[in-house]
């Protein structure tokens, strides 16, 4: 602790790991998380820093935050518990979605998908919206190249989510991707389902020649 209050925050990190892997489950424990978290938020959201050092250090936030939502000091009844289980959550979202996010703008894809697959399972996590994380993740692999994997994001997308306002533009997407992969009966379907959902959308004319 006297270490980050003299703000030197990366030398104090090791210790402060240290003190969690060895008493993650008691208020100590609770307490090195804490300042950890905090830590990081710092060094990330530095305006000041490289590129790369607030790159590093949200890649090591995410990582603690998993170990402080696996752990022992995640249900402690203890001040420092307590706002873990405030900080935590909003921060771990906003981390994640900004790696996917410029997983995304390097053109790593499958990077990209991964961590919005990620935030998906975290329904609820940072009040996010599990429909457009999921769609997200497909994307990324429809944008990848990864097309088989596409196909089932947005297959699992229209059984999870088929009254979303959003189905239509994932029907499309879905029968766009059975397309280029030659599968031209499914993709057929699609456009089909696509057109029942929407008639009037300015795609509909394009994918109407495209079911014939």
């Amino acid at each position: 602790e006297l270490l980050l209050r003299h703000g030197l925050l990366a030398e104090a990190e090791p210790g402060l790991r240290a003190v969690l892997q060895a008493h993650g489950g008691v208020p100590i424990g609770a307490r090195a998380g804490l300042l950890l978290l905090r830590s990081l938020q710092v060094r990330w959201q530095d305006p000041a820093a490289s590129a790369a050092a607030r790159a590093d250090a949200r890649a090591r936030l995410i990582a603690v935050s998993a170990v402080l939502r696996r752990g022992g000091a995640w249900p402690l009844a203890t001040p420092a518990g307590e706002q873990l289980r405030r900080a935590l959550p909003g921060l771990r979202a906003a981390a994640l979605g900004q790696a996917a996010t410029a997983a995304r703008a390097a053109g790593d894809f499958a990077a990209c998908a991964r961590g919005f697959e990620d935030m998906a399972e975290e329904t609820g996590t940072g009040g996010q919206d599990e429909a457009a994380l999921r769609f997200e993740a497909a994307a990324c692999h429809e944008q990848g190249g990864a097309l088989r994997a596409a196909i089932a994001g947005y297959d699992g997308w229209l059984a999870r989510f088929a009254g979303d306002r959003r189905a239509p533009e994932v029907l499309l997407r879905l029968a766009r991707t059975h397309e280029r992969v030659l599968n031209v009966e499914d993709a057929r379907d699609n456009y089909f389902k696509f057109l029942a959902q929407a008639p009037g959308d300015p795609q509909a004319p394009a994918a109407r020649r495209r079911s014939i």
